[in-house]
Order: structure tokens, then C-alpha cells, then sequence
């Protein structure tokens, strides 16, 4: 007999978004072609306005100004023979005639021929009547200048009647295609607002649909995400109903599981190591203090700096160790801590005074400045006093010799802020201080395994104290490690 075979929803993620697609792009492709239908109508009228009727009136216009300036410095000539006011007749003479031509090339309007006509028989009446007054004037004849006068001014107030009937006419086309944009706009907003109006209801029906079936899962893996990527593995996520984010829950509690054994495994393997190196190492320190106790007066002097070289270099291991054996404890939550309210000025004042040896050595003036009052902090002073040399060594480290290195306290917020910014860098530190990410990356490159021990101790130590611990770095102004305690 078969087992029974278990049944899956029907409405999938797939299935319900398609079906709510389907429903928007119907509606969408009727507003969409309805909308189309009218764009390509208003964009003939607009074309029409806009190379046609619009074009035609500014001619017009401009015709009508450029004769009235013929017939202006016509005038100017018969009276001063000047050449200078020939010269702006012919030029004005030139224009009208080139923009008649491209008034012509555009006017397709069959009311537009008669008066176009007319305009073109009187202007040229005109410009003969000119012609023969000069050809009088320039041969010394007499003639009827009256006669001239009255013609010419009949030529020109004929043109201009003409000029006025071809923009009148362009006017009213102009009229005519707004109303036709009027009425068409009108009737695309009335049915734009019924498609809308149904589009908006379709719309929230279906994200109603959609969001009280998957939002509700997907926050609920969104808030999970963030605790995994702050650390936090613990708990489980109990699978949603739909299909998809089932699967994907029951991936997230996979992965947390397997990052819990991983984060034990490595945090076992790094506490073991570090216990069973410390003995062989502290015995190896024994014996060379020793040595160079029993035999210092047969040690040449190259050799007793070799073996205080050994000394330091075994001391030094033996710190890494316990430093990896601390760091351990802290990772796999063996570390204790002594909660208490206190003040933090005076554990700044106190490690201060602790690597002020250090930074005199370098020449760095070592300075501190509290905003008051400060609220007290509940903190472990000890772990907190550690982070705090950590971190001011690390920036007295930084420092180039007759530099400085401030430690900045303030009230904030969440609590108090305390910011260690190192001034005036040396050449390699500044290297190594700008062009990482965090301590944490600048030591692997550069071997400074201390600095990289310290700055995973420091933030664990800040992170138990239920704060953060960041490094901002400028070109300009060098590192600044700052870290927030909550109050």
C-alpha cells in the first residue's frame, strides 16, 4: 500500500502573484491602449499647433512688421537720399520675401490661397511703385510724386488687410484645435478615472490578499536574518504554511544549527589549543630565564641579547595565548562579568594613567575631555578598563612620534560615547590605519596579531555590555575608535 502523499496548498507564491498580475494587467492594458489612442490624437493636434496654425500667425506677424518697415525707411530715402537707409529697405525687402516663402511652404489651407495672393500681388505693386520712384529720382525727372504716394500706401494697407485675413484665419484654426484638446482631454480623464478608480480597488483587494498570507512569514524570517547576522543563534523559526517560505525556514533553523556546532567546534578547538600551548610555552620561558640567569657571566655579549630576544619573543607567545585563551571564554560564553552602576570618567582617567608610560616613550601628548554630567553606566570596570587600554594603544600605536591621541566622552541617546582619535599618523600606520575596514583586517595584512586579539576582545567585551564598538578612518584627520555604552 502507498504511503499517502502529502498535499500541497494550491496558492503558491507563484500562483497567487500570477493571478493577482493577471488581474492588474488586464486592467492596466485597457488604460494603457485607451491612453495610446488618445496620445496619438493629441499629439496630431499638438503637431498641427505647433508646425502649422502657430507658425503661420508668428509669419503673419512678422510680415506685417517687416512691411511697415519697408515702407518706414522707403520713406527715409525719398526724403534724405541717405544710402544707409536704402540699404535697411533692401535688407527688410530681402526678409519679407524669405519669410512669404516659408510662410507659403506651411500654409496648406485652401482659405489660406486667396489671401497669400493677394499679399504677394500687392507687395510686389509695391516694390515696382519703389522701383520706378527711384529710377525717377536718380535720372532727375520730374513725376508725380503724389500719385506714387497714394499708390504705394493703397499697395501697402492691401498687403497689410491680407497679412491680417491670413492671421485671422490661422486664429481660428488655433481655436478650433484647442477645443478639439479640450474635449478629448475631457473625455480621457473622465474614463482615466474609472479605469483608475477600479485599478485602485483591484490593487488593494489584492495586496490584502497577498500580504496577510506572506508579509506575516517573511517578517517573521527578516527579523530572524538580522539576529543571526548580530550572532544571535538560538531559537527556531516555526515553518509558515505556504511552500516556498516553509522551505526557506526550515533552511534558516539548518543553517543557525550548523553555525551553533561550527561556532562551538571552533571556539572548543581554539580553547583546547590555547590551554595545551600555555604550559610547554610558560615552561619554555622558565628555562631560558634560567639559562640566562645560570650562565650570564660565560654569555658573550651578542649572545645575551640573543637570549633576551628569546625572552621576549617566548613572553610575547605566552601572551597571544592568553589572550586566545580569554578570547575563547568570551566566544563561547564561559566569560564573566561583574555588572555594577559607576561612573566611566574615572575608568578613563585610570587608563589613561596606565599607557601614559607608553605614549611618553613616543612623545604623544595623551589628552581627554568628558561632556558633564555623564550618566552612570552599568558596566563591568575591570572588562571595561580593558577595552579602553586596547583601544588607546592601538591609537598611541598609530600615532607618529610627537603626535597626539584624544579620548572624547559624551552624552548621547542610547547612553554614553566615547571616541580615541589618533593625530598625526606616521607613514605605515596611516597605511595600514586607512586602507582596511577594521583593525581586525589591517592586522592579518600587517602581522599585528595583537592589535587584530585586541580589537575582537574589545568588541566582545562592548557587545556584553549591550553597546557597539565601530572605526571611522579619514585621510585627513587619521582613525577614531568609538564605542557607545548603554546607561
Amino acid at each position: 500500500m502507498k504511503p499517502p502523499v502529502e498535499k500541497r496548498p494550491r496558492l503558491t507564491i507563484f500562483r497567487r502573484l500570477v493571478l493577482s498580475d493577471l488581474a492588474i494587467f488586464a486592467l492596466v492594458a485597457g488604460v494603457v491602449l485607451y491612453a495610446v489612442w488618445q496620445f496619438q490624437r493629441l499629439h496630431r493636434i499638438a503637431a498641427q499647433l505647433q508646425h502649422v496654425d502657430r507658425p503661420i500667425t508668428d509669419y503673419g506677424e512678422k510680415l506685417a512688421d517687416t512691411l511697415l518697415s519697408e515702407a518706414r525707411y522707403e520713406k527715409k530715402y525719398l526724403i534724405t537720399r541717405a544710402p544707409a537707409h536704402w540699404e535697411q529697405f533692401a535688407l527688410f525687402t530681402q526678409e519679407f520675401a524669405r519669410d512669404f516663402e516659408a510662410l507659403a511652404a506651411i500654409a496648406r489651407y485652401p482659405a489660406l490661397a486667396e489671401p497669400l495672393a493677394r499679399v504677394r500681388e500687392a507687395h510686389g505693386r509695391y516694390q515696382d511703385l519703389v522701383a520706378e520712384e527711384v529710377g525717377h529720382l536718380k535720372a532727375g525727372r520730374d513725376y508725380a510724386q503724389g500719385r506714387y504716394r497714394r499708390e504705394k500706401e493703397i499697395a501697402v494697407d492691401e498687403a497689410t488687410a491680407a497679412l491680417a485675413e491670413v492671421i485671422a484665419i490661422a486664429e481660428r484654426n488655433t481655436t478650433d484645435r484647442l477645443r478639439e484638446v479640450e474635449s478629448a482631454t475631457a473625455a480621457a480623464r473622465s474614463l482615466s478615472l474609472a479605469f483608475a478608480a477600479l485599478l485602485i480597488v483591484v490593487a488593494i483587494a489584492t495586496s490584502l490578499f497577498i500580504t496577510r498570507s506572506i508579509t506575516g512569514p517573511v517578517d517573521l524570517l527578516k527579523q530572524r536574518a538580522k539576529s543571526i547576522a548580530a550572532g544571535n543563534l538560538n531559537g527556531e523559526l516555526e515553518p509558515p504554511a505556504i511552500p516556498e517560505l516553509r522551505e526557506l525556514a526550515e533552511a534558516f533553523n539548518l543553517m543557525c544549527a550548523k553555525l551553533r556546532d561550527l561556532d562551538r567546534v571552533k571556539s572548543e578547538f581554539f580553547f583546547s589549543v590555547s590551554k595545551k600551548l600555555s604550559v610547554p610555552l610558560t615552561s619554555i620561558k622558565q628555562r631560558i630565564d634560567f639559562l640566562a640567569a645560570e650562565l650570564g657571566g660565560a654569555l658573550t655579549e651578542n649572545q645575551k641579547v640573543k637570549m633576551a630576544i628569546l625572552a621576549e619573543e617566548s613572553a610575547h607567545l605566552i601572551g597571544i595565548v592568553s589572550s586566545l585563551v580569554e578570547l575563547s571564554k568570551m566566544e563561547s560564553g564561559l566569560a564573566t562579568y561583574d555588572f555594577a552602576p559607576a561612573p566611566l570618567a574615572p575608568v578613563i582617567d585610570r587608563t589613561l594613567e596606565d599607557v601614559a608610560p607608553l605614549a611618553k616613550t613616543k612623545e604623544i601628548t595623551l589628552t581627554s575631555h568628558a561632556d558633564e554630567p555623564l550618566p552612570s553606566v552599568k558596566m563591568d570596570a575591570a572588562k571595561i578598563a580593558q577595552a579602553l587600554r586596547t583601544l588607546v594603544a592601538g591609537a598611541l600605536k598609530l600615532a607618529a612620534q610627537g603626535g597626539s591621541v584624544t579620548v572624547d566622552s559624551r552624552a548621547v541617546e542610547q547612553g554614553v560615547e566615547v571616541s580615541i582619535s589618533a593625530r598625526e599618523l606616521a607613514g605605515d600606520e596611516k597605511k595600514s590605519a586607512l586602507l582596511f575596514d577594521s583593525p581586525e583586517t589591517a592586522g592579518a595584512v600587517n602581522g599585528d596579531y595583537d592589535a587584530e586579539l585586541g580589537w575582537a576582545m574589545a568588541k566582545h567585551i562592548i557587545r556584553s555590555h549591550g553597546g557597539d564598538l565601530w572605526l571611522k578612518t579619514n585621510p585627513h584627520r587619521g582613525p577614531t575608535f568609538s564605542f557607545v555604552l548603554p546607561a
